[in-house]
């Protein structure tokens, strides 16, 4: 669409000004902090159920029949996997805000020793956040080793039932 006066495309956004911009920073980095607490309420449950399926899944320090077992293992992998599809939207918003944080203090224009977001702040990035093992990839692993965890137990739990079947087939005949 132009404009009927100067002939130039409109756009249908509204510039803000900086106090709005202030705002707006000031929201992004509050849903930021919510987002990240949202996370790891999650990543504490997660571990909750976890914990009560591994006891579930020892009873007295031993093995539960076949059928229990599997149950309680698929269980622990569905938990798993849903937990792990969560936990990627999640971190996908924290990207998010992450990547408009930095658009906001850029068009603020903030020295970067000052801004809040890595991307625009690498100095102190780069001098506390660079090295060692991202929580990130703590989130990630501990979710792909439930699921792998949950699986194995459930093919241990299905092998024994099948050993199981063939060793009664093998007596009856």
């Amino acid at each position: 669409m132009t404009s009927p006066i100067t002939g130039a495309p409109e756009s249908k956004y509204t510039r803000l000004d900086r106090t709005e911009l202030w705002t707006q920073l000031a929201n992004a980095i509050q849903l930021h902090a919510s987002q990240a607490h949202s996370l790891w309420s999650g990543f504490g449950a997660f571990w909750v159920v976890n914990a009560l399926l591994l006891v579930a899944l020892f009873p007295g320090g031993a093995l539960p029949s076949d059928s229990v077992g599997m149950l309680i293992s698929l269980f622990g992998a569905l938990l798993a996997l849903i937990w792990y599809s969560i936990q990627e939207r999640a971190v996908g918003h924290l990207l998010r805000h992450e990547a408009l944080m930095s658009k906001l203090e850029a068009t603020i224009g903030f020295d970067p020793t000052y801004a809040v977001s890595g991307e625009l702040n690498q100095e102190l990035y780069e001098t506390y956040l660079k090295k060692g093992l991202k929580v990130r990839e703590v989130l990630k692993i501990s979710s792909v080793g439930g699921i792998a965890f949950w699986l194995v137990m459930l093919v241990i739990f299905i092998g024994r039932l099948f050993i199981g079947m063939i060793g009664a087939l093998v007596k009856a005949f």
